[in-house]
């Protein structure tokens, strides 16, 4: 039998070479990037990525799977099998990951705003020479094409004005991720197979792609039913977008607190209620406990703001001094970073065992590097981050701390979405982080540049972590996925959407120009932000900010008394994971959604069973689908039209 074409145990046939699926879903990231940055920036028609479970992945695999279904009405031979499937979808959720916010849009912002922002009246002008020539574009015209279309992109002197810049911060991009790929195969085993974490959001895929047994999923009637519903909702709002006179419902967020002009009431500040259909869906497949506690704690959160504000406390700037508690960010930083802690100490002895068999070169199924491959592989990129911060004026004793801050808090990010299937993710930055350990006083000016220009990678937005995680889950599930296939699909994965997401981005800056009315503001005015930043740190600058970390030292003391009463108290109802949530600020879409879920699963279970409540997960599975696939019908009318389109997620 040829080499790279395993035999499929059932009919004894052939089955695909592994090369297959990676090549299908390495020619799809290009459009699929393409189509979510036109859809977003420019006609804002669809919101491709942005939420933990992609509107784009869900599309891509839906469509491919529609065709895979199709061809096999002519012959069962022909179309993909369901691994090759899901191998294509993790390829496709670490690009729509990888483009999002926080990857190359912000990038090249950051890298072409200095000169064209810089005004007498900010005084910016003042750090542009202390800015190396790897951070930013110094050719005028060049700059000058990016934000107002004086010029085109594909000229030399435009592309050779790129060149160096870009290099520089596309290495360390990619480099984030590949180290976070290492990181996350060497926690796999023990989060996938030891600790069993839910991956609710992993089970819409595994369903989706199910096209050896129809009658499963596909010709299931109750989720077809599911399926209607934020359909028939969801047309209704988009219809009403269109046409103003034809009646709304609301679905998305809606504030609850305008009329809370007076205290005690007015401290809650922020309190919204929406009705998201498909994040309904995802918290009715996670256990009651973590619902409740999701909910729980961002109640719990506005309770403790009203009596913050009741005692004087404001959550005010940093120069405030005690008058910025409770600060609660601070608390959910401290828990977040405590959470990784734990699930480390917990997991020392499979860590211990791990380490005995470094070099053993057994496979397992949630896995796809080695143990010693996956040691040496982050220990090397770590380095050469730390080489790449150097080129850049950051110091080793500042670049180190930096890095390995980030990667513990995007494997904090990949647990909460592996346990919760949070529906869109906000964490604490490493930059700013930091800087409340170190304080901006003693930095040299070089160093300040350095920390400010690296912000854009630290984002809070569309993070890959969780998608790696959920690529081991998706191997340990489906066995035809092979460690081969993800070992060479999801960096090929991370490296063409560099290359794809940067040259769209700069397509259509070039074309429009970033300060037009034709692209997004947002992405526009992120590019300044380092300059701000340095603005900020010239005006003040602070010593270590012992209230702040005073702070995240609470927020993890009380996650570790929560982790300590979940352990040792029988039936103890709250999860540390949903003051983590909670406290981070992930919540606010959310916790009506999961408060509805929660209720609705309770009653099923306690008063009818488990028989009804597995009877009834079609249905919600139907929910999440139904809504995504509406979501992208709409929107890609609106592609095709040149129309704007209703957010279905926002």
């Amino acid at each position: 039998m040829a080499a790279g074409h395993p035999t499929d145990d059932e009919t004894g046939r052939a089955g695909p070479p592994w090369w297959r699926a990676v090549l299908i879903g390495s020619l799809l990231i290009p459009p699929s990037v393409w189509f979510g940055a036109y859809g977003y920036v420019v006609v804002q028609t669809a919101t491709w990525g942005l939420t933990s479970l992609q509107l784009g992945a869900v599309s891509v695999l839906f469509v491919t799977t529609v065709l895979v279904l199709a061809l096999r009405t002519v012959s069962k031979r022909l179309g993909l099998e369901r691994s090759e499937l899901l191998v294509i979808y993790a390829m496709i959720t670490i690009s729509v990951a990888a483009s999002g916010e926080g990857g190359p849009p912000y990038m090249l912002n950051y890298m072409a705003a200095g000169p064209y922002f810089a005004t007498p009246e900010n005084q910016w002008e003042q750090f542009l020479p202390a800015v190396p020539q790897l951070f930013t574009v110094n050719d005028w015209p060049t700059v000058l094409g990016f934000y107002e279309p004086t010029t085109t992109l594909y000229s030399w002197q435009t592309i050779s004005a790129w060149l160096l810049p870009l290099g520089y911060w596309c290495s360390v991009f990619i480099l984030l991720m590949v180290g976070a790929m290492f990181l996350t195969n060497l926690v796999g085993r023990q989060w996938v197979e030891h600790e069993r974490l839910t991956f609710p959001l992993v089970q819409v895929p595994l369903e989706m792609a199910q096209v050896g047994d129809l009658s499963r999923f596909w010709g299931n009637k109750v989720m077809w039913i599911g399926f209607a519903i934020p359909a028939i909702l969801q047309s209704i709002n988009y219809i009403s977008f269109l046409h103003p006179g034809f009646p709304r419902l609301q679905i998305r967020a809606r504030s609850l607190t305008k009329g809370f002009t007076k205290p005690p009431l007015s401290y809650i500040r922020q309190m919204d209620i929406s009705f998201f259909p498909w994040v309904i869906g995802v918290a009715f497949l996670l256990t009651t406990e973590m619902s409740f506690s999701c909910w729980f704690f961002w109640l719990f959160q506005r309770v403790e703001w009203v009596i913050g504000g009741m005692m004087g406390f404001v959550e005010a700037g940093r120069d405030a001094g005690l008058a910025r508690l409770p600060m609660t960010g601070a608390q959910g930083a401290g828990a977040l970073l405590t959470l990784v802690l734990l699930s480390l100490w917990i997991a020392r002895h499979q860590i211990k065992e791990e380490l005995s068999r470094i070099w053993s070169p057994e496979e397992d199924r949630t896995s796809i590097f080695s143990p010693a491959s996956s040691i040496l592989g982050f220990v090397a990129v770590v380095a050469a981050l730390v080489m790449l911060a150097s080129f850049g004026g950051m110091p080793t004793v500042i670049s180190l701390p930096l890095f390995l801050l980030f990667f513990v808090v995007t494997l904090g990010i990949g647990r909460v979405v592996s346990e919760t299937g949070a529906a869109r993710t906000f964490a604490p930055r490493s930059v700013g982080l930091l800087t409340s350990l170190t304080g901006t006083e003693g930095l040299p000016l070089g160093t300040r540049v350095a920390l400010a220009y690296n912000q854009w990678w630290a984002s809070d937005r569309d993070n890959y972590t969780p998608h790696l995680l959920a690529a081991l889950k998706m191997r340990q599930e489906e066995a035809g996925i092979s460690a081969r296939q993800l070992r060479w699909g999801l960096p090929l994965s991370m490296i063409l959407t560099t290359i794809s997401s940067t040259w769209v981005i700069l397509h259509i800056w070039y074309k429009y120009g970033g300060t037009s009315a034709m692209v997004r503001q947002w992405y526009t005015h992120v590019g300044s932000v380092p300059l701000r930043t340095l603005s900020s740190w010239r005006d003040v600058s602070h010593p270590p900010d012992w209230l702040h970390l005073g702070a995240m030292v609470v927020g993890g003391l009380f996650t570790i008394a929560l982790t300590l009463a979940r352990q040792h108290i029988y039936s103890w109802p709250f999860h540390p994971l949903g003051f983590v949530l909670a406290f981070t600020g992930n919540m606010w879409r959310m916790w009506m959604p999961f408060f509805i879920a929660w209720a609705i699963k309770t009653v099923i279970l306690r008063y009818f069973g488990i028989k009804t409540y597995q009877q009834a997960r079609p249905f919600f599975l139907g929910m999440i689908m139904g809504d995504f696939i509406t979501a992208i019908s709409w929107g890609t009318y609106g592609m095709i039209v040149g129309e704007r389109m209703y957010l279905f997620f926002k």
